[in-house]
Order: structure tokens, then C-alpha cells, then sequence
């Protein structure tokens, strides 16, 4: 944050560079912001005993307030945009209801929902970070990129996952090339867009249609 003795000194700085009367320096002052409110606890929401197990493991007892408003509009089969500052636990906010509506659903032939992530990269670290979740078979999850051998396509084909994750491309390949992704994404009851903020301009447009 600039004193006012700064700005004035700026200001004074620019008129001279620029030779322009009346040039003011605009600058912002950003707040530090607090830990998001508290929500209720994770022992009166109706969660699986197993993921209540899962989430004390990784020290969260509570959810934040954004999170159970997540939790209970995607239970709800409501479309959700989670916005909230990093490291606030927004993948939370959407894989607990993911993982309580997997637990309690019946046998699938196809997966229950598609994670899609911006780069392989990323949606590779995600996956060791979920996998601290699999708790039963019923919840199981497959990688599809370009890293996937033709090995391990026929394996989630013949046997799916109960979440697939991959990336805005290769769903779309897969929509034009494979049978199997496109049944999948037909039959699946939730896609999910993480990093949605970096869909700008063709980009954006190119999610919008693969949606569609």
C-alpha cells in the first residue's frame, strides 16, 4: 500500500515523464483475507461411516460454510460454480458429495462421473490426492489422457471406474473416435470442470460446445 506522500511523489514523477497536467497514480489496496466461515461438522450431515473415517484421517471435522452449500445443492442435482481462494478446499466441496452419492448408489456398468482437468499434469496430481478416498471397490477411479495405453483404455472400457478423470481434449477425441467415451459421457451422472477460470476466449468456447 503506497503512503500518501508516495502517490504524491509518483504523481509528481509522471507529470514531469509525460508532461501531462492533472496524471494521478490509481493503485489498489487488496485486503488479506480470513479463513473462510465455518459450516456444520461432518457427523451431522448424513455422511458414510467410512468417508467420516477418511475425512478425520486428513484432520477435517468441519466443513467450511461455501462446502456444505456445494454438498447440498450437487446432492440436490442442482448445477454448482465453486468459487473460492486457493487452498480453501474447493475439490472438496465437490468430491465428498461425489463420494457419498457412490457409496450409497447401486452397481454401475458406466461411470458415475467425468473429472475433467486442464492439463494432464494436473489431473495426474489430483488423482494420487483422491486416492486417499478409496475406501471400497464401489468407489474407484481411472485415468484417460494421452498417456493411457491401449492396454489400459480396453481395461476402463471393459471394466469402468466409478470416476474417470481426464482433460477437455481428450474427451473430445474420445466423443469423435471411441464408442466407449462417448456411452460414457451419456451415462454419467455428473461432469465436472475444475480450474474453470482458465476456459477464456476459444478455449472457453470450446468447453462450451463440448458440454453441449
Amino acid at each position: 500500500m503506497f503512503t500518501d506522500n508516495v502517490t504524491d511523489s509518483l504523481n509528481e514523477y509522471l507529470v514531469r515523464v509525460f508532461d501531462v497536467p492533472g496524471v494521478r497514480v490509481i493503485y489498489e489496496k487488496v485486503e488479506e483475507r480470513g479463513e473462510p466461515e465455518e459450516g456444520p461438522d461432518i457427523y451431522s450431515i448424513d455422511l458414510p461411516g467410512p468417508l467420516i473415517r477418511v475425512l478425520e484421517k486428513r484432520g477435517i471435522r468441519k466443513l467450511y460454510k461455501f462446502q456444505f452449500e456445494a454438498y447440498r445443492r450437487i446432492l440436490n442435482g442442482e448445477n454448482v460454480v465453486i468459487v473460492a481462494g486457493t487452498g480453501t478446499g474447493k475439490t472438496e466441496a465437490f468430491f465428498i458429495p461425489l463420494a457419498k452419492m457412490i457409496l450409497s448408489s447401486t452397481a454401475r456398468t458406466n461411470p458415475y462421473a467425468i473429472i475433467a482437468y486442464p492439463t494432464k499434469a494436473l489431473a495426474r496430481d489430483q488423482v494420487k490426492r483422491f486416492s486417499e478416498y478409496l475406501i471400497y471397490k464401489t468407489l474407484s477411479i481411472g485415468i484417460y489422457d494421452g498417456d493411457t495405453s491401449p492396454h489400459q483404455r480396453k481395461k476402463l472400457a471393459s471394466s469402468p471406474p466409478s470416476i474417470i478423470v481426464s482433460n477437455p481434449d481428450m474427451i473430445h477425441i474420445g466423443l469423435v473416435y471411441s464408442p466407449h467415451i462417448r456411452k460414457f459421457t451419456e451415462n454419467a451422472e455428473f461432469l465436472v470442470f475444475d480450474e474453470l477460470h482458465v476456459y477464456e476466449g476459444v478455449l472457453g468456447s470450446h468447453l462450451h460446445h463440448l458440454i453441449h
